[in-house]
């Protein structure tokens, strides 16, 4: 597959991610690109900007991102059948995430 034609179906990739829920986790934004992975290859990658975890949670519940990421890899099969997509998650506001390691000094 050209990589033209990568960046085109990830980004129809990228529009349906766009939305889905999860418990309590949602796909608010996501972003498509076009690296080499670790083996060389040129790849998919999906990084897709979540709601925040909850204010009580570290993170979001792993069930929740787990049936997350399994969905996001099904619906890649369909928009990139001979191409694996790497998927990452991000959250929209890096002080959601629990960031209290009194070892680690501030930039």
């Amino acid at each position: 597959m050209t990589p033209n034609a990568m960046l085109s179906r990830g980004e129809v990739l990228r529009l349906r991610v766009i939305g889905e829920r999860v418990g309590s986790i949602e796909v608010l934004d996501a972003a498509v690109s076009l690296d080499d992975d670790v083996s060389g290859k040129l790849s998919v990658f999906l990084a897709l900007t979540l709601t925040d975890p909850r204010p009580d949670d570290e993170t979001w519940p792993i069930d929740d991102l787990m049936a997350l990421d399994r969905r996001v890899h099904l619906m890649a099969l369909e928009a990139l059948p001979e191409q694996y997509c790497h998927v990452r998650f991000r959250v929209l506001n890096d002080e959601a995430l629990d960031d209290d390691d009194p070892d680690e000094e501030d930039d």
